[in-house]
């Protein structure tokens, strides 16, 4: 669910393509729900402000990779001509953090099956 829209917005060759990719691409208060529901009540703050940083970063860095990104595979000397190479590198990097936020799940419940308090 989480890569779908950014792989219809890589491979798509019209605008109308565009807009549903981003409709599905909105999930994520849903996935704070589910990050907060992780953590304890006395957590709350220090997720929000966590999930906050890593966004303000994001916002920072990612003009930077995606311009270079663009004009590597857009340029006059790109290996291929692939303008949704955007997409398919936010596909890879949303693949590998779903890998980390599963993995860590992992480690939480099997830290509650074992009865030891979470961190």
């Amino acid at each position: 669910m989480l890569l779908t829209p950014l792989v219809v917005m890589a491979v798509s060759g019209s605008i109308w393509l565009l807009l549903p990719g981003r409709v599905l691409g909105g999930i994520t208060p849903a996935l704070q729900g589910i990050m907060s529901e992780a953590v304890d009540d006395n957590q709350q703050g220090e997720l929000q402000g966590a999930l906050t940083s890593v966004s303000a970063m994001a916002m920072i860095i990612a003009p930077m990779i995606m311009a270079y990104v663009i004009y590597a595979f857009t340029g006059p000397d790109a290996p291929v001509y692939m303008p949704g190479a955007l997409f398919h590198l936010s596909a890879i990097l949303t693949a590998r953090g779903v890998m980390v936020f599963l993995h860590v799940g992992k480690i939480a419940v099997s830290a509650d099956a074992a009865g030891k308090p979470r961190p």
